[in-house]
């Protein structure tokens, strides 16, 4: 049998570097998960001290004020509040437009939810 010179050994990954890359891969979604049910389990206990829906969800509520800036042509640094400041870079405001554009507030945590959960995943890769 002839193998044609396209194929070399060498270009065939070993399969012990496929399992660590898979292992690696699970052992970060792993802990990304850890991260989101500590974060789900602090948010449970915040509700008893500010209930929702007043504070739930309410760095939105500052990226949303800066995006109302931006869209009238205001300034969206203007509010300096500390812990209450939008702080981020221009292009966040991207991010959360179409967030910002449903009007129900229950539609709107609910969509914004699940699309985090459904990119988690992809921070592993």
């Amino acid at each position: 049998m002839v193998v044609p010179t396209s194929w070399k050994v060498t270009d065939m990954p070993h399969p012990a570097e496929h399992t660590k890359k898979h292992i690696v891969n699970v052992i970060i979604w792993l802990a990304l998960s850890f991260y989101l049910i500590l974060g789900l389990h602090t948010q449970l206990k915040l509700i008893a001290i500010k209930p929702l829906p007043q504070y739930f969800l309410q760095d939105f509520r500052y990226f949303s004020r800066a995006l109302t800036n931006t869209l009238e042509g205001k300034d969206p640094y203007a509010y300096r509040k500390i812990g209450k400041a939008f702080l981020y870079p221009p292009p966040a405001l991207l991010i959360i437009e179409p967030f910002a554009r449903i009007p129900s507030l229950l539609t709107r945590i609910s969509i914004y939810t699940v699309v985090n959960i459904v990119f988690m995943p992809l921070l592993s890769r």
